[in-house]
């Protein structure tokens, strides 16, 4: 009997951890294939400093505020839970949150900036939010302001040297032959 139950525990924790994988896979997956659709690291660049003013009236003031506090089973099915050793409930990370970091980690290697650093530094951005959430005992901080953060951080002089390259470069006038 010990051995059955020791079997099932494995294959049902198999089973969490393929689901949880899959279910990543697919969010992730879908923004490295909307990063096509940015014409110039620019775009990109915009892009992480508008965000985190965004997601922050969102989660405090906005539709994400509205959908934790009064349909929460909409947030559990659209989020990503992460245990807190100690603690009885587990931190969410929005469905946005990561796709966001795929966005930036997929640009990170298209315009050759620094996807190890960009990792790393996103991936501490996270953790840096929950534990300040949990620190301050709030039940929620935008992730997204020290995502982007992490994102610039990581590759800001690169994003600098290659926004005034191509600024400087001469554009092309004239019919193509």
């Amino acid at each position: 009997m010990g051995r059955a139950a020791a079997l099932l525990a494995l294959l049902a924790a198999l089973a969490l951890y393929y689901a949880f994988h899959d279910r990543l896979w697919n969010a992730s997956t879908w923004w490295f294939a909307f990063l096509e659709y940015f014409e110039s690291l620019s775009w990109v660049v915009l892009v992480s400093l508008i965000i985190p003013w965004v997601d922050a009236y969102s989660v405090w003031r906005g539709p994400t505020k509205v959908i934790v506090t009064k349909h929460a089973h909409v947030f559990t099915n659209f989020s990503f839970a992460f245990p807190i050793p100690g603690e009885r409930t587990a931190a969410n990370l929005g469905l946005p949150d990561l796709l966001f970091f795929s966005l930036f980690l997929a640009a990170a290697a298209r315009y050759r900036l620094r996807p190890g650093l960009t990792w790393l530094l996103m991936t501490l951005s996270f953790g840096a939010t929950l534990a300040l959430a949990v620190w301050r005992n709030l039940s929620g901080l935008p992730a997204l302001p020290l995502l982007s953060l992490g994102f610039l951080l990581a590759n800001g002089d690169l994003i600098w040297t290659q926004l005034r390259r191509d600024r400087t470069r001469p554009t092309e006038t004239g019919p193509r032959v």
